[in-house]
């Protein structure tokens, strides 16, 4: 049996059906050892499909916020107030590891969409410090 790589949804599926017919080999042996490498490459083309299925985090924060329905009200409990809901999903503010815990455990929005790095706004920015400094730095 001769393993390829993961690049699309029709190798994803191949890998799946191999893993079915693999499932219950004997550990140590051949095929067990190929169950393995395929629940890996697996693994790892799910996490970088999850991580790249958006542009960056407020991106997915928008999309999940619109499909699963969630409210102005339930936004402005995690993030303090409305106030601060629109600095950040105006990009005048980051979000913090506390925000993304909050919307992991409060609204079931996967973690991975929410950590990836993304660029603040500088235009009409409240922020003093560390990040606006970073950003102004790389500007240049």
């Amino acid at each position: 049996m001769c393993i390829n790589p993961i690049r699309n949804e029709e190798d994803y599926l191949a890998a799946i059906y191999l893993i079915d017919s693999l499932w219950h080999a004997e550990k140590g042996s051949y095929e067990h050892n190929q169950l393995e490498v395929l629940v890996a490459l697996i693994d790892f083309y799910e996490q970088n499909l999850v991580t790249s299925q958006f542009p960056d985090p407020i991106e997915a924060l928008k999309f999940y916020k619109n499909q699963l329905d969630i409210n102005d009200r339930e936004f402005n409990e995690i993030f303090g107030s409305e106030k601060e809901t629109l600095k950040i999903l105006n990009k005048k503010k980051p979000l913090s590891l506390s925000m993304i815990w909050q919307l992991s455990q409060k609204l079931k929005i996967p973690a991975e969409a929410l950590i990836k790095p993304y660029a603040l706004s500088l235009m009409n920015s409240t922020l003093d410090g560390p990040i606006n400094t970073l950003e102004n730095n790389n500007a240049n």
